[in-house]
């Protein structure tokens, strides 16, 4: 049937064709002036289109508008880079892990759509710096025809870069941002600032405009001591500290109402000023940090008794394990299995499952024992639990591996914890 409907369709077309050629060349003149005004408009168009993209700067054939930049350029974006990206496309966000290579292919795998960069339009991006890149077709591949109807000629990507070598804009409460800059190794970290606790800061303060109102340099001191959370400094302050290591240092924004409000501070601050500080925790209670201070790193652990003999098994991510263990504070205060009565073992729990993840540095430390065996883990507050803020001793008995239980040596634990209690 279509081939019937076709072969009558190009016989109108002959008999047309046949009756009055100069009908068709009067076609021909006015199909002629409907494309240039076709063409016209399409100029107009693309002129318009364009205009649209005047504000854009040119990197090859990317065009790209700088959306936000922070007021500190930390760590431009190089080669070797590895960084994360927050990317919006449409109603569609998403993030990505990438190095920074010769080529670098941003993907939205829940559209299945790939950007071919090359880094262009992302080199020299800043830490919190927030872009649009004009992108042509040729750079984009789609795994489905409809979302290549959809891009068109060119699309427009919206990226955040929100990460850099492990630095990243975190936005803390009531609208305070801080990037930590040199974070101390959570293995040499024996001590973390909480509420009450005695600090010195050396620092930087400036307004937004880059001016600097002052600093421990100009002082020729740090500006302490000071205790935590007793309102004896900015609440900005409170709230970045809360939490650092001796020795860390970090950039924080903090917005009028954590710093002076309405107030300002005379001619150095106006009211209702935005502060910039670069911060260096450099006193924690008894303890200093100068540039000569070497961190040594805390976390450890040791054996204090052999476990079965021979050892019929070991811990392993793929056991399922039962431990009795006994925390003993720098307060001397204690919890865990031991330090109930009659308490059961914890179990059953694997290295590598959840159970672990809020006691990260518990699972290196019970790896390779033997059924029975008694270690002593010297555990830091951020290997540590949730609520631990200074380096506690762990006592450690491996009581059962799967079906395998260490009966005695579990009754004899017991009792010597009792004894050293």
């Amino acid at each position: 049937m279509k081939a019937v409907i076709i072969a009558i369709c190009l016989l109108q077309i002959s008999i047309g064709n046949t009756e009055n050629t100069n009908t068709n060349e009067s076609t021909k003149v006015e199909n002629t002036k409907t494309e240039e005004k076709s063409t016209d408009a399409e100029n107009e168009k693309s002129g318009n289109e364009n205009q649209g993209f005047s504000d854009y700067i040119k990197a090859d054939d990317i065009l790209y508008k700088i959306l936000y930049k922070p007021r500190d350029c930390i760590n431009p974006l190089t080669l070797n880079d590895n960084v994360t990206m927050e990317m919006e496309w449409g109603t569609t966000t998403a993030h990505q892990t990438i190095t920074m290579e010769t080529s670098v292919a941003l993907r939205i795998e829940s559209e299945g759509i790939t950007f071919k960069l090359d880094q262009i339009g992302l080199e020299g991006m800043c830490l919190g710096e927030k872009r649009n890149l004009v992108i042509p077709e040729y750079k984009i591949r789609s795994l489905t025809k409809d979302k290549v109807k959809r891009i068109g000629l060119q699309t427009v990507l919206t990226v955040e870069l929100v990460e850099v070598n492990g630095l990243k804009w975190a936005k803390l409460q009531d609208g305070l941002q801080m990037v930590i800059l040199e974070k101390v190794d959570a293995r040499r970290c024996g001590r973390i600032v909480v509420y009450g606790d005695t600090l010195s800061v050396g620092y930087e303060g400036s307004l937004e405009d880059g001016t600097v109102f002052d600093s421990s340099e100009s002082r020729g001191q740090p500006f302490g001591p000071f205790l935590q959370g007793h309102h004896q400094i900015i609440r900005g302050y409170e709230i970045a500290l809360e939490g650092r290591c001796l020795g860390e240092r970090f950039k924080m924004i903090v917005p009028p109402h954590l710093a002076y409000g309405d107030r300002g501070v005379g001619d150095l601050i106006p009211p209702d000023a935005t502060l910039y500080f670069d911060v260096r925790l450099v006193q924690l209670n008894n303890d200093y940090w100068t540039n000569e201070t070497e961190t040594k790193d805390v976390y450890s652990w040791e054996k204090l008794k052999e476990g079965d003999i021979p050892c019929e098994a070991i811990a392993t991510n793929e056991a399922d394990l039962y431990i009795h263990y006994l925390a003993i504070g720098s307060d001397d205060t204690e919890f865990g299995t031991l330090a109930e009565e009659n308490g059961s073992p914890y179990g059953p729990f694997r290295l590598d499952g959840p159970e672990l993840v809020k006691v990260p540095g518990l699972g290196p430390a019970i790896q390779g024992m033997c059924l029975g065996e008694e270690r002593l883990v010297i555990l830091p507050p951020r290997l540590g639990w949730e609520d631990q803020y200074d380096t506690i001793q762990v006592q450690v008995v491996l009581t059962q591996i799967n079906d395998l239980m260490a009966v005695e040596k579990e009754k004899e634990v017991k009792e010597d914890a009792k004894e050293e209690l």
